[in-house]
């Protein structure tokens, strides 16, 4: 049950990430992801912020999928299955690689720039970049937001990415990364 779990939380990175729903994910379409974001921000296109987040999701897809992809493409099953290699054989290496991604991603909703994100940017910034509701994100900022304080600091962020694609635990804070876990659909 719990490698099970695993795996529909990688499966859920897999729809998040296949923008087109061909059912294969390239390089595209994670670009289209860090367009969409840049986007809902109207970040220039060769602003900072823009320039951390591509950078660090770049290196999270050479290192961890384009090797495993097939004509620059892959495939739902391989793409789980590689995330799941990944985050269950060597989680060092596995945070190593993750990191950047995750601090890119929390600096993002930093919206005031106080170094945390806050209940209403993480409402505003994630909640609408997965297509939570307005309740759904709440809720998962709540859990969260591991100490309480009504802000998620970079290392939460962080640690709660890390649990997302690593955590067995249905009870674990990180599951709510991208919000309420469904039943899968595979």
């Amino acid at each position: 049950m719990s490698e099970q779990f695993l795996r529909q939380k990688h499966d859920r990175l897999f729809q998040f990430w296949d923008t087109n729903r061909d059912g294969v994910i390239e390089w595209a379409d994670v670009q289209a992801v860090v367009e969409g974001v840049s986007n809902a921000f109207g970040w220039a296109e060769d602003s900072a912020q823009k320039r951390r987040l591509s950078s660090a999701t770049r290196r999270w897809w050479d290192d961890m999928f384009a090797p495993y992809a097939v004509n620059g493409e892959l495939a739902r099953d391989p793409f789980v299955t590689c995330l799941h290699n990944w985050a269950t054989a060597d989680r060092s290496a596995f945070r190593e690689v993750l990191a950047p991604a995750a601090e890119a991603y929390a600096a993002m909703g930093d919206l005031d720039g106080d170094g945390t994100v806050n209940e209403d940017e993480y409402v505003k910034v994630f909640g609408s970049s997965i297509q939570m509701s307005e309740d759904e994100s709440r809720d998962a900022f709540r859990r969260l937001d591991r100490d309480g304080d009504g802000l998620i600091s970079v290392e939460e962020f962080a640690a709660d990415t890390v649990e997302y694609f690593t955590a067995t635990d249905r009870a674990a804070p990180g599951n709510w990364l991208l919000g309420p876990i469904e039943p899968s659909k595979a």
